[in-house]
């Protein structure tokens, strides 16, 4: 929601499409694969809450799991580099 709103106030601060500039390509670049990854991480999040709320998970049998935290901690990852490389090409 925070990069939405970054994207609308640079697209209403310029009246029109971005100035087509490697920061401008690169920002959008980076900030929609964010996007993508992170709506895309919301699925299995679901089905994982479903199926722990059905109690479907056990200390042996906790697979789905244990891949959604490894998503999510990936997810976590990429994020502080896209904010590294935001910070570093201003």
């Amino acid at each position: 929601m925070g990069q939405g709103l970054n994207w609308a106030q640079m697209i209403s601060a310029q009246s029109a499409l971005p100035q087509p500039t490697l920061f401008a390509f690169t920002f959008y670049l980076l900030t929609g694969l964010h996007a993508i990854h992170v709506l895309g991480g919301f699925v299995p999040l679901g089905i994982v809450i479903g199926r722990a709320t059905q109690r479907e998970y056990s200390s042996s049998r906790c697979d789905g799991v244990r891949f959604c935290v490894w998503y999510w901690h990936y997810l976590g990852a990429i994020w502080l580099v896209l904010l590294a490389v935001m910070f570093v090409s201003q």
